[in-house]
């Protein structure tokens, strides 16, 4: 026994040339372009919940300990601007005077009048040669 023949393709004859039909039956069985990247569900789930439970155990990272760490000291939320001013007291534009120091007046510009001052600093820094 024999089994049956599959119909022929057809053929379309226009003036350019011939164009091929493709067969219905190989139509049907034929899988799509996008079919053969599709992940079965099952895999996409266990992804997830690999995920989730390396997310949910996973180990924070810590600080070395130090033994004699630095203390918090006076912050400040500033929600506006800030002003910033020196002098510098070199011998050419302070001179020493006849006790030994140099003396210089630190000038603050640029404040508005109806500002609300938070805080001042003075910071200050020493150079002494020594032979």
């Amino acid at each position: 026994m024999n089994p049956p023949k599959r119909p022929q393709p057809q053929v379309a004859t226009t003036c350019r040339g011939s164009v091929h039909r493709p067969d219905p039956i190989r139509l049907r069985n034929r899988k799509s372009a996008t079919s053969a990247f599709r992940v079965p569900n099952s895999t996409v789930s266990s992804l997830v919940l690999s995920l989730l439970l390396l997310l949910l155990f996973q180990t924070g990272g810590r600080a070395a300990a130090v033994e004699n760490p630095l203390p918090f000291a006076m912050g400040f939320l500033v929600t506006g601007d800030y002003v910033a001013a020196g002098v510098n007291l070199t011998e050419q534009d302070n001179p020493v005077g006849p006790d030994g120091l140099s003396v210089g007046t630190i000038n603050i510009s640029g404040v508005p009048a109806d500002a609300d001052i938070v805080a001042a600093y003075m910071d200050y820094e020493t150079i002494t040669y020594t032979a």
